[in-house]
């Protein structure tokens, strides 16, 4: 017996091994201060573009006492939504590591086209900071557009989204959402959440949707409706928003009515189940990323654990765990690598239908595995991201400032689908490849076109909206 096998047979359950990772990313947090700072050396081409832009600005005023931020530009944006995002603090030293933190992050909340942060002294060791926002179009903040998804496995899927971003002026955000694929499903979703609640530095996030299958199946498990909602809360445990460490309880009610067997084996059968579901979790994470939308330096990392219990109909309980840790390694003159390792399992009676895959463009992009199922997943990417167009600023009569900024990226993922993490050490593992293009823009976050090819060197194309990392 292996010494990899011998150690996963200690770690019998799926609890051991949640607490098993949560240590791990304890550490990971830990350590990720000082391979920061052994980091600041190899920095991307854009890195070192804002550094030569800010630095003659910030260092003559480093260490000085900060009297104010003062905000300029923001006409839609309230003064305390751009503060309260700012780890320079009023009453705090100047720190030349820090401005450049709050510049990147700004500008990754999705709001502005233009940031610049200048440096005023107001008497000998005391500054001002000046920050100058350029807001997005209204345009493309508020009002609704069509979505469109290519996956060449699952096909084509459209419809479209709406999305308030910075409602009110205090990066709340609202959505709205309808898809469908062909005549195969269509689902849509409603959503508030507030990023500070009640003035405090609170998380709140409050859903609801839906989900209809148009065809059903002859025999295969699946879902034919389900419909709910649920709310997640978000609680710092440190003040230190170079490095967040949060910890979210969630709570969630599904009606669901659906053919499957209530062991979790695939049902041959046509019995079709009507059950309400409560749903209660819990995840903890670290991030030190410099911003959310296109991270280029930092940490993310992450576990949780969510318990699934019928409250009418059928009795039947789940759980889904996962854990992730993604590291952002700036490099000079290369761009940033992007070292990522994902964990998924399924414990308990679960649903055929909710058995984990493996292929697309969320895990093993390229790979081709469609009838391949398990309640375990492991999935470790190597990615490179280097900025190769802007951000380029637009001025679009009767729009406004239209920014753009493109990014390409060449991936590898390595990964294995298993039926207990206990087979890890005899499955196989898959590997894929590829490369692709990250549009940034107010339209859409980001954009991705992806190509990716399996082991046989078959190509598949994805075009999807939001980061994967």
């Amino acid at each position: 017996m292996t010494r990899r096998r011998r150690l996963l047979n200690r770690i019998s359950t799926p609890i051991q091994r949640i607490v098993l990772v949560a240590a791990v990313l304890i550490v990971c947090a830990r350590l990720a201060p000082a391979a920061g700072a052994s980091m600041m050396s190899s920095r991307s081409a854009l890195l070192e573009e804002t550094r030569q832009r800010l630095e003659p600005v910030v260092r003559p005023h480093s260490g000085s006492i900060v009297d104010s931020i003062i905000i300029q530009g923001n006409t839609r944006t309230r003064r305390g939504t751009i503060v309260r995002e700012m780890a320079t603090a009023e009453g705090g030293r100047l720190d030349e590591q820090t401005i450049y933190r709050d510049y990147s992050y700004l500008r990754g909340l999705g709001f502005f086209s233009e940031i610049g942060i200048d440096v005023r002294e107001t008497s000998p060791g005391h500054c001002d900071v000046i920050v100058t926002v350029t807001e997005r179009p209204g345009l493309f903040m508020k009002y609704p557009y069509p979505v469109v998804n290519y996956d060449l496995d699952r096909g084509v899927s459209y419809g479209f989204r709406w999305k308030v971003k910075n409602f009110q002026g205090t990066g709340q955000e609202i959505f709205a959402g309808f898809e469908q694929r062909r005549d195969r499903e269509n689902g849509g979703s409603i959503g508030w959440n507030f990023p500070w609640l009640g003035g405090r530095r609170l998380r709140l996030g409050v859903n609801a949707f839906s989900y209809r299958r148009l065809t059903e199946p002859t025999r295969d498990d699946f879902i034919r409706e389900r419909y709910g909602g649920g709310l997640r809360l978000g609680m710092p445990l440190t003040d230190d928003l170079m490095r967040q460490i949060w910890i979210s309880p969630d709570l969630s009610l599904e009606s669901r009515d659906s053919r499957c067997s209530l062991d979790g084996a695939p049902n041959t059968g046509a019995e079709l189940h009507r059950q309400l579901f409560l749903a209660a979790g819990l995840s903890l994470i670290f991030d030190s990323r410099d911003n959310l939308i296109s991270p280029w330096r930092g940490l993310f990392a992450g576990a949780s654990v969510r318990r699934f219990t019928s409250i009418d109909g059928p009795d039947q309980q789940y759980s889904f765990m996962s854990a992730a840790a993604h590291f952002y390694v700036p490099v000079r003159r290369l761009g940033t690598i992007i070292i990522a390792m994902d964990a998924d399992n399924r414990d308990g009676a679960v649903p055929f239908f909710y058995h984990l895959g493996i292929g697309g463009e969320t895990d093993l992009r390229g790979f081709h595995g469609d009838e391949m199922r398990g309640t375990s997943r492991v999935i470790g990417t190597l990615q490179l991201r280097r900025s190769v167009f802007g951000p380029h600023i637009y001025d679009i009569p009767w729009v406004g400032k239209f920014d753009v900024a493109i990014n390409a990226v060449a991936f590898v993922d390595r990964g294995a689908l298993m039926d207990s993490f206990d087979e890890l050490a005899d499955i196989p593992f898959h590997t894929t490849g590829g490369f692709g293009i990250e549009l940034l823009s107010p339209f859409q976050d980001m954009l991705r076109f992806e190509a990716a090819f399996s082991e046989g060197g078959d190509p598949v194309y994805y075009v999807a909206t939001g980061n994967r990392f």
